[in-house]
Order: structure tokens, then C-alpha cells, then sequence
């Protein structure tokens, strides 16, 4: 993938819990590297207008609040995009150490995903988790460095890294239907969502 300038949309599943029974198994980033991000942006903006009354009120459009319909929607509407989907999934029962499992699931990912393109400029929007200062500085410093030393072409990209509600995000609203759909088959063993986005998943890792 070659491009000016690429969007990556990063999202996460599963809990980072390891001792309760209901805890998920897997820990899961996940990498959407997009040409075109405003595409996303405008699926959700017809969603809205088509599928008002399975929103029921809700802000913002959700995987696992969403009927199968809505599900294909997005999922389908991905799949006809020039796009290429990363991800890292962490088995929690082999991987018991104390921290450091979702900064790992995500620079593993985003490794995957500075590998998959080449472009001038990049903007890595992350769906915003309840971190503090200093811990988002050292994400982004990490996510930086990783580039520095992952990027394709002479020169890395100029990097802008955003940490944002999805809510205010129409394309992490999208992004939670990808994420959703490759949870589905870690966890559950349902790749009927995975299938419709099978062609773009262009790397995965699980730890």
C-alpha cells in the first residue's frame, strides 16, 4: 500500500483481567490502515439515516450492541475500501505477568501495520483509554520509535497520534465493527464476521 498519506485506527477487545473466570481469553489490538479515512466517516453518516431505529438512542454505533444487519453493514462496506487490517492477540493464559499486556498487544500491532504501507504522513488515531498523562506520553513516545525503526521507505513518516473518544469518531465507530468481527472468531469461534473482511487481514500474531 502506497499512498501520500494513511489513516490507522486502532481498537482493542477483551479485558485485561487474568484471574476471574468470567475474564476473556484473549486480549486483543487491532490495526486499520486506511487511504482514505473520511470513508468511514461517511458510512457512518448513512448508517445513521438508515438504520435510525435500531440506534435506539444510542451516541454512537457498537458491535456488540449491533443487530446482524448492522454488522454487515459496516463489515462489507470495509471490505470495498483499499485498506489493510493488523492485529495482536495475547492468550491470557499463557501470558500472566502482571502488566504490559495492552502496550504490547499494541505495538505489536502497530509494527505489523508501519510494515504494511508506505506513505509521507501517517495519523494513528487510538481509541482513548483512562490513562494517565504521562502513561500517554510514554505510548506515544514508544509508538515513535517504533516507527523510526519499522517504517518502509528512506524516511519515516510524519506521525500525528491521537488518542480519541470514539464517540466524536466516526471512524473508530467503524473500526469497533472490525475489531468486533476478528474477536468473534478468537474468542468464540465465529468467523462468519471475519469472513466478510478475510481479503484485507494482511498480518496476525498471536502471543
Amino acid at each position: 500500500m502506497q499512498s501520500r498519506h494513511v489513516d490507522i485506527f486502532v481498537d482493542e477487545s477483551g479485558d485485561l483481567g487474568t484471574g476471574n473466570h468470567r475474564s476473556s481469553r484473549y486480549f486483543l489490538v487491532c490495526a486499520l490502515v486506511i487511504l482514505d479515512g473520511e470513508t468511514l466517516a461517511r458510512a457512518t453518516k448513512r448508517a445513521h439515516k438508515r438504520y435510525r431505529r435500531e440506534r435506539k438512542g444510542a451516541i454512537e454505533f457498537k458491535f456488540n450492541k449491533a443487530s446482524d444487519r448492522l454488522r454487515a453493514y459496516f463489515l462489507r462496506h470495509v471490505a470495498n475500501t483499499e485498506c489493510a487490517i493488523v492485529w495482536t492477540a495475547i492468550d491470557k493464559r499463557i501470558w500472566l505477568a502482571g502488566g504490559g499486556i495492552y502496550e504490547r498487544a499494541l505495538l505489536g500491532t502497530l509494527e505489523q501495520a508501519f510494515h504494511s504501507f508506505s506513505a509521507r504522513s501517517i495519523d494513528v488515531l487510538i481509541d482513548a483509554r483512562k490513562l494517565k498523562k504521562n502513561q500517554i506520553k510514554e505510548i506515544d513516545a514508544s509508538v515513535a520509535k517504533l516507527l523510526e525503526q519499522h517504517h518502509r521507505g528512506y524516511f519515516a513518516p510524519a506521525l500525528r497520534i491521537r488518542h480519541m473518544n470514539s464517540e466524536k469518531c466516526e471512524g473508530l465507530q467503524v473500526h469497533d465493527f472490525v475489531t468486533g468481527a476478528v474477536f468473534q472468531e478468537l474468542e468464540r469461534g465465529n468467523g462468519s464476521y471475519s469472513d466478510m473482511i478475510k481479503s484485507h487481514i494482511v498480518s496476525s500474531r498471536r502471543i
